[in-house]
């Protein structure tokens, strides 16, 4: 017996509604509500903190550097 294909287009389109009710987002929202919010404010301080300290700043053939022409 051969399995019919169902593919992209049979299905109907998924809808913000129908996307919010997946088990995926429901599971991913659930851990973001335990994830302790960071004021604006104190993650601007610490992403100037890290970026001075980083052994990465001022060496422009570190990894991940964007290179200049």
């Amino acid at each position: 017996m051969a399995h019919k294909h169902i593919g992209p287009e049979t299905l109907p389109p998924l809808t913000p509604e129908r996307f919010r009710a997946t088990p995926e987002f429901r599971k991913f929202k659930g851990i973001m509500r335990r994830l302790p919010a960071v004021p604006k404010a104190e993650l601007d301080r610490k992403v100037r903190g890290a970026k001075k300290t980083s052994p990465r700043a001022g060496n422009t053939n570190a990894p991940a550097r964007k290179k200049h022409t």
